[in-house]
């Protein structure tokens, strides 16, 4: 987050150099480090690295490869250091020892040495918390209650009988987590076998290392992967073990039997157009798709009525008609297009304005310069003794044009290119244009545009559970239709030039 705003910063030209104590603190990626270092150079940007001895202000050449030689030192360290990090971790868990991570059932114990240092930490069981994890199994496979539970149904029992979940005992985690239950604790990620039903530490056995936390190189998002199972350290630790192991086969057959843990979940075949925009008035949590027809408050329906009271579902075709026709109502007026339209008009002309006077401005401290040199080679000439009256005018000529764009600097143009007013002329159907495509967001190939246009307007749908039916609030910015009517910022053709890509 800080280097984002740093970055935003230095775009808005808010300082002219970045210092920093080592170069390991601008990045430790050798390709990311680069990149930074062309960016800060394109927004003008020096760079100094105390400690390194990097300092682009005063020798831009050689800095730039010390700088490249150092990031691919501070790559090599935190990858030197990673590996040693694993290595002591595997040496703690092939000691017996804990590794960090503490499942549902477990407590964390100190190991003391004959002098009452610790040496390291131990699982040992927590048999109010056990007796749990037993239940768990039990009402999976039908021991309690007469037929096999769902996740879903388990997660709703424990709630409904006051049962804290793991989160419970752990920092940094919201009131919901560590008040209820949810359903992804019993199942979690069906592809990487995790939660309460798949580990076997519960019947004695510490698996180790595997999974593992990969970084994607592009996007820099952290996804969890699955490490082949020869990397997998395996520990027999029957101390440790709470579930009786008929238990335990009974549950993995029934997971077999349902394909839990077995083939990773198909990618989502339907995307809807108000996924993400709507939320429950009760929990503040968002409403889910339950079946392709209508939505339901996803807290109510992982963790039931403890979670939220809200058990009221709403038809999706009903609810994108409801919030549709609430963003017709509002932008389909005379008034609210002839306002929208104002407003774009006035930021294109105050654009091109700045633009105008940026260009003017650029172009005037080129030509000054020039002027200067010219007239300093002339004085030069004069000093010589080539004092001819060619050059005396020549010099005289070239003060009168420095003096002319002196006084121009003072000058303030205003007014519209002539280029620009083609576009201007344009922008009433622009903007009706734009309006008109909210009519095609029910189509399912317009999904993607919709929720764009949605997520440009800031909605925010919020259901108000009343008696036994649900009132609408539809909250949004209508200012955030500016971005759609063409990208106005950072776009030339609102300035009446053509696009580079067309003819």
């Amino acid at each position: 987050m800080g280097f984002r705003e740093m970055m935003a910063a230095a775009s808005r030209r808010e300082f002219d150099v970045l210092v920093v104590d080592d170069s390991s603190r601008l990045s430790r990626d050798s390709a990311d480090a680069t990149v930074t270092l062309r960016m800060l150079d394109f927004l003008g940007v020096k760079f100094v690295a105390r400690a390194d001895g990097i300092d682009t202000v005063a020798n831009g050449k050689s800095s730039r490869l010390l700088y490249g030689i150092k990031s691919a030192m501070n790559e090599e360290f935190l990858r030197d250091l990673g590996e040693k990090t694993w290595r002591g971790l595997e040496g703690r868990v092939r000691a017996g020892y804990s590794a960090g991570g503490l499942p549902y059932g477990y407590r964390s114990e100190a190991v003391l040495d004959g002098r009452g240092q610790v040496v390291g930490h131990k699982r040992v069981i927590h048999e109010p918390e056990a007796e749990v994890v037993r239940r768990i199994f039990r009402l999976y496979v039908g021991d309690e209650g007469g037929h096999p539970h769902s996740a879903r149904e388990i997660a709703h029992a424990l709630n409904l009988d006051g049962i804290p979940p793991a989160g419970a005992r752990r920092q940094g985690k919201t009131t919901r987590q560590c008040a209820t239950c949810g359903f992804t604790a019993i199942t979690a990620h069906r592809s990487l076998c995790k939660g309460i039903l798949h580990n076997p530490l519960y019947v004695g056995k510490h698996v180790w290392n595997k999974t593992r936390w990969l970084r994607h190189p592009v996007t820099k998002r952290e996804t969890y992967q699955l490490r082949r199972p020869d990397e997998w350290v395996e520990i027999d630790a029957p101390e440790l073990r709470i579930v009786p192991q008929d238990l335990w086969d009974r549950a993995r057959a029934r997971m077999a039997a349902c394909r839990i843990g077995g083939k990773p979940m198909a990618p989502a075949q339907h995307r809807y157009l108000l996924s993400g925009f709507v939320k429950c008035a009760t929990c503040g949590w968002n409403y889910i798709i339950t079946t392709r027809h209508s939505y339901r408050c996803g807290t109510f329906k992982s963790r039931g009525p403890v979670g939220c009271s809200n058990s009221l579902a709403v038809s999706r075709r009903r609810l994108e008609a409801t919030v549709l026709g609430a963003l017709r109502t509002r932008l389909y007026t005379e008034e609210r297009i002839r306002a929208i339209t104002d407003r774009v008009r006035e930021a294109l002309v105050e654009r091109a304005r700045r633009h105008a006077l940026e260009t003017r401005s650029e172009n005037r401290t080129k030509e000054r310069r020039r002027i200067e040199r010219e007239i300093e080679h002339v004085k030069q000439a004069v000093r010589l003794g080539k004092a001819t009256s060619t050059l005396l005018e020549m010099l005289e000529d070239a003060e009168r044009r420095l003096a002319t764009l002196s006084a121009a600097d003072g000058g303030n143009s205003s007014g519209v290119p002539e280029r620009l007013a083609r576009v201007l002329d344009q922008l009433p159907e622009l903007v009706a244009e734009r309006f008109t495509d909210l009519d095609a967001l029910l189509a399912d190939h317009q999904i993607e545009r919709g929720k764009q246009i949605l997520s440009a307007l800031d909605t925010k749908v919020t259901l108000h559970p009343c008696g036994d039916h649900l009132e609408v609030e539809i909250t949004g910015k209508l200012e955030g239709i500016f971005p759609l009517l063409g990208s106005i910022a950072g776009q030339k053709r609102w300035l009446g030039e053509p696009d580079s890509s067309t003819c």
